[in-house]
């Protein structure tokens, strides 16, 4: 409690205590007729006079005195304020410094990263190009075979004819039939080098009837015709074909393409069968780097494993009237199909998926590692 505060009570009580004295005493004494105040009246009228002053000056000096109490605090609010403006003020620009400074380190490794992945891909480029330098691609060697299916008659009554011939005629000789055995082996393909000490013993590939053999098919019959011409036709890509939604007109954009005939000519090529009794179209041939259509995409090993390999058989005398020949060339599959690069190594055909065009089957799929 201030001064000023009991100040103004004290004059207040003093007032109130007049008040009441007052009301009990009269203060007027007879003089003349007339009732002047006493002495007690004066005094009484200056203390009040004194009393109610005091407690004027002390509402005034209360109020003046809280006035300046509140100025006071105000001032040390407005100090307390400006320093944690002032604080923060300091912390905002701190932040702002460090966020000057992350940005800079961050625009820094950036451009580091951006420097780093240009690095990274030129050596990759680099690397590609003396990958491919190391292993281009030369005349390439292909083998394989195609399974003709045997729900037609007439290919089932050929293979009943040829498996009662082989199976008559055992040994490892060109029988009077015209029915041959061929093997396949570490050694040259066709021969049975079971002499050969060097070597593992060769199996049996598959039998070939001659063309010349009475077991051949007919001339003019469907079979025949599928025999006459057989053409394989191989085109790699770098852009991958969507079996799923492709677009015919892709498939006659390669990056390389290449072809080889694949008739039998008693020769490389063969009209037989396996030994669990598939027919087949076998085929090897060479074909030779002049032999390529390129765009200059694919020239080496490593380009060829990437990229997609499409194939597709091509029966060249078959037409669209000769109704049986047709669907025996529906119904073929890929037997398997080998591709040797010239460098001692030799890749298979992975068959992925299998497209048809009106019917007619083509082979997608990349060459792997194998035999």
């Amino acid at each position: 409690m201030t001064f000023w505060i009991v100040l103004k009570v004290a004059a207040s009580l003093v007032a109130l205590a007049y008040g009441l004295y007052a009301t009990m005493v009269d203060f007027h004494k007879e003089h003349e007729g007339k009732g002047p105040l006493s002495r007690k009246g004066k005094i009484g009228i200056a203390v009040l006079v004194i009393a109610s002053t005091l407690a004027i000056v002390a509402d005034f000096g209360d109020k003046t005195s809280a006035a300046a109490e509140k100025a006071r605090a105000q001032k040390a609010q407005d100090a307390v304020t400006a320093e944690q403006l002032s604080r923060l003020s300091g912390l905002a620009s701190g932040l702002q410094s460090a966020q000057r400074t992350t940005t800079a380190i961050s625009s820094d490794m950036q451009t580091a990263l951006h420097e780093l992945t240009r690095n990274t891909r030129s050596v990759g480029k680099v690397l590609t190009q003396s990958e491919r330098a190391l292993e281009p691609l030369r005349n390439m060697y292909f083998r394989g075979s195609i399974k003709l299916g045997q729900n037609d008659s007439e290919i089932s009554e050929f293979m009943a004819n040829a498996r009662k011939s082989a199976n008559a005629h055992q040994g490892n000789i060109l029988l009077v039939d015209g029915v041959r055995r061929m093997w396949a082996g570490p050694g040259v393909p066709g021969f049975n080098l079971q002499f050969d000490k060097l070597r593992e013993a060769p199996t049996l590939s598959h039998l070939w009837i001659a063309k010349g053999s009475p077991l051949y098919p007919k001339a003019g019959s469907p079979l025949a015709l599928i025999a006459q011409s057989l053409l394989m036709v191989l085109h790699f890509s770098g852009t991958k074909l969507d079996p799923s939604s492709f677009i015919p007109s892709l498939l006659r954009k390669p990056d390389l393409a290449m072809e080889f005939v694949a008739t039998p000519d008693d020769v490389t090529n063969f009209l037989g069968f396996t030994p669990n009794g598939d027919p087949t179209l076998s085929f090897a041939s060479n074909v030779a780097y002049s032999n390529w259509e390129s765009n200059g995409v694919i020239l080496s090993v490593p380009d060829l494993l990437r990229a997609q390999a499409v194939v597709e058989p091509v029966f060249g005398l078959v037409t669209q009237n000769d109704h049986k020949a047709l669907e025996i060339w529906k119904s073929i599959t890929l037997n398997y199909l080998t591709m040797s690069t010239g460098d001692g190594r030799s890749f298979h055909l992975d068959n992925k998926s299998t497209l048809r065009l009106d019917g007619i089957p083509i082979f997608v799929g990349h060459f792997v590692v194998g035999k």
